[in-house]
């Protein structure tokens, strides 16, 4: 249990409102078929992380400790996977690698479109989250051998390489990661400027008062006038065109722009309490007990519960599927598609 009655309170809270929203994420992409591409499924799988976080912060601040705990190999699993943060922690770095996995994503069906509909499938998809869960769990399932149980209590072993290790987790669990994300969505801002300075919507010129002399000279010489039918035909097929790609570049600006907050968010939530981590690696003495401590503390395990909210605002397919979902409309359903990103 949380023995800090404010943090308690607040992981309590974040908790419930996490579990709550990404269920929510969750079952909206899973009902919804149109919503069923491979940048859906990754965020799906992102709600999916987040709510396994949510759900054990939850429970480990709210069950208490046992006054005596097991013996044996159950007493050292207990201290160093429950009472330990070893699975909070796993669930939030496989949180970031599989974040980095969606923006990845999203930077190879943009900066570069024929080698991403090459590669990118529903089978790379699963290879992709499968690997974010085996790196993670090769990784950090490491930190189990910094717990212990002696004497009938809890320890924490100090190790010869703590400053070593803190820098190593530092960058691989944040720095670099922040890094390859701001990279990739400066990259894509970038494209989508110049494409939409580029792609300038087509302008048909109408008819002028010679078009119908030309016309005429067709019908002295006997040939028909369909190719006039099949240039109005054109038109249309042409405006159909420049409204279709049109409606996809705004549906994959929304995407990109959405998925940047989400990379925005981590970047404030776990800012703080990651140098704070670092510093404390390298030998510094961190007041656990104080206001500013405690504010990151509360500001990282929010991350977790964040994105529902920043998808409700902001994600116009995730917003009409959740009201899909909610009205049971079928006429709606049907037409859901028109909204849906074709990659």
């Amino acid at each position: 249990m949380e023995p800090v009655v404010s943090l308690r309170i607040a992981k309590t809270i974040i908790g419930l409102c996490g579990i709550i929203g990404n269920s929510l994420i969750c079952v909206v992409i899973y009902r919804v078929s149109a919503l069923r591409n491979l940048t859906n499924a990754l965020i799906c799988h992102q709600a999916f992380i987040d709510l396994l976080s949510c759900l054990f912060m939850l429970l480990h601040s709210n069950i208490p400790t046992p006054s005596q705990l097991p013996t044996g190999i159950a007493g050292q699993l207990y201290c160093q996977l429950w009472n330990a943060p070893v699975i909070f922690f796993t669930l939030m770095v496989t949180s970031t690698f599989n974040l980095m996995i969606v923006t990845m994503e999203r930077y190879f069906a943009i900066i570069f479109p024929f080698q991403y509909l090459r590669f990118f499938s529903r089978r790379t998809n699963i290879i992709l989250m499968l690997g974010v869960w085996i790196v993670t769990l090769s990784y950090k399932l490491n930190d189990m051998s910094r717990y212990g149980m002696k004497n009938g209590t809890c320890i924490t072993r100090d190790v010869e390489w703590k400053k070593g290790l803190g820098i190593v987790q530092f960058l691989i669990e944040y720095f670099i990661p922040l890094i390859v994300m701001m990279f990739a969505y400066v990259h894509i801002m970038v494209v989508l400027k110049r494409s939409e300075v580029r792609v300038a919507p087509t302008v048909r010129i109408p008819p002028t008062p010679a078009m119908p002399a030309v016309e005429n000279k067709e019908q002295q010489t006997g040939e028909s006038s369909r190719p006039t039918a099949t240039t109005s035909q054109q038109q249309h097929q042409t405006i159909m065109m420049n409204a279709l790609d049109k409606s996809l570049r705004r549906a994959r600006r929304n995407t990109f722009k959405t998925l940047a907050l989400v990379y925005l968010a981590f970047l404030i939530c776990w800012t703080p309490n990651s140098f704070i981590f670092l510093l404390w690696n390298l030998g510094l003495q961190v007041d656990n007990s104080s206001i500013v401590y405690r504010i990151t503390v509360i500001m990282a395990v929010s991350n977790s519960a964040i994105n529902f909210v920043i998808y409700g605002f902001k994600y116009k397919q995730f917003r009409k599927g959740l009201k899909v979902l909610l009205q049971c409309d079928e006429r709606l359903a049907r037409n859901v598609t028109s909204f849906a990103e074709i990659d």
